[in-house]
């Protein structure tokens, strides 16, 4: 018998609370994405669909088409790899699933961007203790605060004059 990683069983366990918000549960590893799908829709009242992009061999007229029947609400959760992280344009996404976390904080950013654009969104990040999950969360965790400050520091030099906000973008990279 196959025993499922914990992580699984936590997602259908969170979106069984709620079955009706719009969520979309971000996977890193695409190889993934087919059997989070398939275990969602197991789940009475839940309609689950992946997005994935061309290496996959979904074009751009069918990716499309996925996120017309999302924003629809023809299916509640959209299971996407890194592909869903920018360029969407869906205002009723009530929570933003990280079904693992990542060590990049543009990424990070992005993803949770996904959410909160009309009426206030959930972000939820599983974490498997002890693993290199609780890494990738506090890297990308650290260098968003990072690049916070110097945003905010460079916004702050800007009001005041500054005429070369550059060098503090060029420290960050």
């Amino acid at each position: 018998m196959k025993i499922e990683h914990p992580k699984l069983e936590k997602l259908k366990e969170i979106i069984s609370v709620d079955k009706e918000k719009m969520r979309i549960v971000f996977v890193q590893y695409r190889v993934q994405i087919r059997k989070i799908v398939d275990e969602l829709n197991k789940i009475d009242g839940i309609k689950a669909v992946q997005f994935v992009g061309k290496r996959e061999g979904v074009t751009q007229e069918e990716q499309k088409r996925t996120i017309e029947m999302f924003r629809n609400k023809e299916f509640n959760i959209l299971v996407a790899s890194s592909i869903g992280e920018e360029g969407l344009d869906i205002p009723s996404v009530d929570e933003v699933i990280f079904y693992e976390p990542i060590p990049s904080e543009i990424r990070f950013i992005q993803r949770k961007g996904r959410t909160g654009r009309v009426r206030a969104g959930k972000v939820t990040i599983l974490l498997t203790k002890d693993t290199r999950d609780e890494i990738y969360y506090w890297t990308s965790r650290s260098r968003e605060r990072k690049m916070r400050r110097i945003v905010h520091g460079m916004q702050r030099e800007l009001s005041k004059g500054e005429k070369e906000p550059q060098k503090k973008l060029d420290e960050f990279f």
